[in-house]
């Protein structure tokens, strides 16, 4: 731990020292200080603390020990005044009195007994998996009820449309073409560059669509078509891209939910069931969650479709580890659903090929016999080869090459064909950096008195950026989530673990053929946190910032921040006072992260509620402003 806690106060002062001197070394030309530098200069501090907290950390354990013992000798002088000591009796006795009061036994004899002691009560009383069960389906419950409100824009029946793009692809599929059955105005074939904005913009067209060789298609994952094209044999009216966002968006949080929920009762049951409820309310209402369900269109239809597959499969892939006798099947289903992402969001494709690798690793560790890996092996992988070949020919048959997405040759603001070796760059890091993790909120004196700002175009500090480098409304990870700080934890949890493993090289260890807990939390720690750095690296590559884009990190990071409450609340089982502080930090966390998210949700990318309801909004603005 000195090692960690020197290592720490490096880069503390190191990030202190930068950001105190950053216009001197040419890295700001502004010599005011930017948001990016206070918040730069406040990491620095708060990494110099948190090393200075674990050097000192015995001697707080010894003040803590302290302070238990005089408040309860404390506490025993207060109770032992007279005043005090017959007020409390007469409180006592006044209290057995109202117990023998009839109508109290009659209400505990005829109502709270039975309930008490009913079949229903007793299920759930048996453990505390089963409490946090069911006050997960409560908050789950009001969890898509508000879903329900935003994406319906308060009217609760009436869903505003948005689009009908994965409706007409289904359709498409169901004429047995992969080309949208409209066709191209005979004046947008007949332009030199059609890809240009300006010189079409008299020509109707669909938005954002990809235009190849005089036919429509679209960039967009196929797989949530390929849904709906099946639905339609057993539904045969519209569906618009809002009710994907919904059902896909509504599922990704039930299976995050199921996940959560798994994970503590195999490993950390032990602690109360109440600590299950921040991770079950951030998994649902953390931005950008709320944010896209207040403009459900094609873009967050395709990512909300993708976060479905993908922690769908992470889902049946923990059962497939933890149960033997049916782990081939779940195996299978993994495959499919971490297929199924990839044919929504290719994206996520490094995040799937990561977690098929910690899968595979920790199945090799605890198989008993190597033909059963290799069969599971196979039936994990078999479907992720016939969706990545699937998709391959998607792509050939569509563009002429295996891995030509459409992207280059879309109908958007910008034109792509002539940039398209911008689209993916390490140049777009740096601003995508400070966009996605520090870009602030602005504050306004009414309601919903946040709102988001445009991404800013720097990291820190003022640098240069790529010239065509484009962003929407944005507010950062931290600013709007501060819950995903404890994602921090299962990390340095990991450095304690190596340094632990590190220096018992050259003793005796007996292998371990079973999955005991320590290991289990240890591959959950490199699992979750490996998986949402795989997707936070590709987002970063992208050339434009924008607040559905932290979609496809959000699900994956709230889970490495439950983790990290679970193994922070683990660490502190032993000083009471300590784990008492923490929690009540990690419910400070929650509640700004839920009011933050929930109060930019209500502009959200167009003012929806303004626009489509206005008598709601002017109600709330008069209702909350004073």
């Amino acid at each position: 731990m000195k090692i960690i806690s020197r290592i720490l106060f490096s880069i503390g002062v190191g990030i202190i020292g930068f950001s105190l001197s950053a216009n001197h070394f040419g890295f700001d030309k502004d010599n005011g200080w930017g948001t990016g530098r206070i918040l730069l200069l406040i990491l620095g501090i708060f990494l110099l603390l948190l090393s200075l907290l674990i050097i000192s950390w015995e001697f707080w354990v010894k003040v803590q020990i302290q302070i238990d013992g005089s408040t309860k000798k404390s506490i025993k002088v207060i109770t032992n005044i007279p005043v005090i000591r017959r007020s409390s009796n007469w409180l006592s006795n006044r209290s057995k009195e109202m117990e023998n009061h009839p109508a109290v036994k009659w209400y505990e004899a005829k109502i709270a007994s039975p309930v008490k002691h009913s079949r229903v009560v007793g299920y759930f009383e048996g453990s505390n998996y089963r409490k946090a069960a069911f006050a997960s389906a409560i908050v789950g419950c009001i969890v898509i009820t508000i879903y329900i409100w935003l994406i319906s824009v308060g009217q609760w029946t009436k869903w505003p449309t948005t689009g009908e793009y994965y409706y007409e692809l289904a359709s498409a599929f169901r004429h047995g073409q992969l080309n949208l059955l409209v066709k191209p105005d005979p004046a947008l074939l007949a332009l030199p560059d059609p890809y240009d904005y300006e010189s079409r913009a008299h020509i109707s067209s669909p938005w954002d669509v990809s235009l190849f060789k005089g036919k429509f298609y679209m960039y967009w994952g196929p797989a949530p078509a390929i849904v709906l094209a099946i639905v339609r044999f057993v539904y045969a009216g519209r569906i618009g891209d809002q009710i994907l966002v919904f059902a896909f968006l509504s599922g990704a949080f039930i299976f995050t939910v199921l996940l959560i929920l798994q994970i503590y009762n195999r490993v950390f049951s032990n602690l109360g069931w109440g600590n299950v409820l921040p991770g079950i309310l951030m998994a649902g209402l953390a931005n950008p969650l709320p944010w896209i369900l207040n403009r459900p269109g094609i873009y967050e239809a395709a990512i909300a479709g993708g976060q479905f597959f993908l922690i769908a499969g992470l889902f049946f892939g923990f059962l497939a580890i933890e149960k033997e006798k049916s782990r081939f099947f779940f195996l299978i289903i993994t495959g499919f659903c971490w297929a199924s992402a990839i044919g929504s969001r290719v994206s996520l494709i490094g995040a799937v090929g990561f977690l098929i690798a910690m899968v595979a690793g920790l199945l090799f560790y605890i198989s008993k016999r190597y033909r059963d890996w290799l069969f599971s092996i196979l039936a994990i992988s078999i479907p992720i080869a016939i969706g990545l070949t699937g998709m391959g020919f998607y792509n050939k048959f569509r563009f002429g090459s295996w891995f030509e997405l459409g992207i280059r040759y879309q109908l958007g603001g910008q034109n792509l064909n002539k940039i398209h070796d911008q689209v993916i760059s390490l140049s777009n890091i740096p601003p995508n950096l400070h966009n996605y993790l520090l870009n602030p909120f602005r504050t306004i004196s009414v309601f919903p008195y946040l709102k988001a700002n445009w991404g800013g175009k720097y990291i820190f500090f003022y640098i240069n950026t790529p010239p065509n480098y484009s962003t929407e409304q944005i507010t950062g990870f931290l600013p709007s989530v501060p819950y995903m700080i404890l994602a921090v934890i299962p990390v340095i949890y990991l450095v304690w673990k190596y340094w632990q493993f590190s220096t018992q090289i050259g003793t005796k260890r007996s292998p371990l053929h079973f999955l005991n807990t320590e290991l289990m939390v240890t591959w959950l720690a490199v699992a979750l946190s490996g998986a949402t750095l795989m997707v936070f690296s590709t987002t970063l590559l992208l050339l434009w910032g924008t607040m559905r884009y932290m979609a496809d990190i959000v699900f994956l990071a709230i889970l490495s921040s439950t983790l990290g409450f679970f193994i922070g609340l683990r660490l502190l089982a032993n000083h009471p006072g300590w784990k008492k502080l923490f929690i009540i930090f990690v419910i400070t966390l929650t509640i700004l992260s839920m009011t933050v998210s929930l109060l930019l949700a209500i502009t959200g990318y167009e003012a929806r509620f303004e626009k489509l309801n206005p008598i709601l909004f002017e109600y709330l603005t008069r209702l909350f402003t004073p």
